[in-house]
């Protein structure tokens, strides 16, 4: 799926908060976020995360290789580890 392009630079900055959050709390096996509301993200402050982008992050290996990643209800993103 192609992201227009401030879609990409929110993608990014989400991608590199969860993979920060979970390397900072190794022991974790779920992650949740709420999708509706707005997060601090890094180098882009507080941002309202579209629905589009945190379903492309369900596919991304990056999240994939080691977890079962979902958004349930369009209303939280789920991370389950295997």
């Amino acid at each position: 799926m192609a992201l227009s392009g401030r879609n990409q630079d929110l993608y990014k900055a989400l991608l590199a908060d969860i993979i920060g959050d979970i390397k900072s709390s190794p022991r974790l096996s779920e992650f949740r976020k709420a999708t509706k509301e707005p997060l601090k993200l890094p180098g882009m402050g507080k941002q309202t995360v579209p629905g589009v982008v945190w379903e492309a992050l369900t596919g991304d290996q990056a999240l994939t290789g080691e977890w079962d990643v979902s958004i349930e209800g369009a209303s939280e993103f789920i991370m389950i580890k295997r």
